[in-house]
């Protein structure tokens, strides 16, 4: 499971670079961009934090590491899904887009 973790982990950080690069000119949007990608992290954390609150992580038993490995990937796919919002253009006539790339 902590491969499958780290293996998603990577690729949010791809994703995430890409992003950048592709818009590196967009100086506003590369600022928000990264607190957003800050926000996130910090949601992570609390919401691992939330999972397995105990201050020991025997009291989640042998299998906590695998278990804590879990949340973390399901957490990061989903991040990464949400990034990737970014990489593929929007319908024509999506007027909600906000910063996402446009077709054509």
């Amino acid at each position: 499971m902590l491969s499958e973790y780290r293996a998603a982990d990577v690729e949010l950080n791809r994703v995430y670079r890409q992003i950048l690069a592709e818009r590196r000119a967009d100086t506003a949007f590369v600022r928000k961009f990264r607190l957003s990608q800050r926000a996130w992290l910090v949601y992570r954390d609390a919401e691992i934090a939330a999972l397995y609150p105990a201050s020991d992580s025997g009291a989640y038993g042998s299998v906590y590491a695998v278990c804590r490995a879990h949340a973390l990937t399901g957490l990061t796919r989903e991040r990464v899904a949400i990034l990737r919002r970014w990489t593929s253009p929007v319908p024509e006539g999506d007027v909600c887009a906000g910063s996402l790339r446009r077709a054509g």
